[in-house]
């Protein structure tokens, strides 16, 4: 067999380098932004790209495997998509979903933390938290998620904290944060045709 005699490189340093350019939110999959700059896609056993059958190709892709794929009219080759090992259900199914949250989680983390130790205060008539330390504790765990809403890597997200919460027994304040990512544009359904009259 010839293509046992042949060696192959991978291009997994090239996936991993788009991947470490890529901002958290961005799918290493974007055509317009990550060309891989190779010159003839093919698989590790030497099979060329466009020698597969485009079902085996789909099944590849349902599979959640990456690899290099190209478009007609465009002159480089492309990652295939950025899925992950995860059902393609959850909210970890992409790469760029588990980064977002990853640096959500950091960022959230980091303004917090100077947090512990600090003082809460309870409404003495209800016994709930006074709203202006319900606030300030939603606000500081809406800072590094407003941030990345600005730079893009959000599409929303809202910090909420329930004032019945009963910290005097626990001293535990429990902060619910949810997070609307940005979306990816996966496939494309095009219409055309004739028409007498728009």
């Amino acid at each position: 067999d010839n293509k046992a005699a042949k060696s192959s490189v991978s291009a997994l340093g090239t996936f991993l380098g788009i991947l470490s350019k890529a901002p958290v939110h961005h799918s290493i999959g974007w055509v317009q932004q990550y060309p891989l700059g190779l010159a003839l896609p093919a698989f590790g056993d030497g099979t060329l790209l466009r020698s597969l059958d485009p079902g085996v190709l789909d099944a590849l892709d349902k599979g959640r495997y990456l690899f290099a794929v190209t478009y007609p009219a465009l002159g480089d080759c492309y990652i295939s998509d950025s899925h992950t090992l995860d059902e393609p259900t959850s909210d970890y199914n992409a790469i760029e979903r588990v980064r977002t949250m990853d640096k959500a989680v950091r960022g959230v983390r980091k303004y917090l933390t100077p947090e512990l130790g600090g003082s809460v205060y309870i409404d003495k008539d209800t016994g709930k938290l006074q709203d202006y330390t319900v606030k300030h504790l939603e606000g500081v765990a809406s800072r590094a998620l407003e941030e990345m809403e600005r730079a893009g890597e959000l599409s929303g997200y809202r910090a909420y904290i329930n004032p019945d919460q009963n910290v005097l027994a626990s001293s535990t304040v429990e902060v619910v944060i949810r997070e609307v990512p940005t979306g990816v544009l996966r496939s494309l359904k095009v219409k055309i045709g004739y028409t007498t009259k728009l």
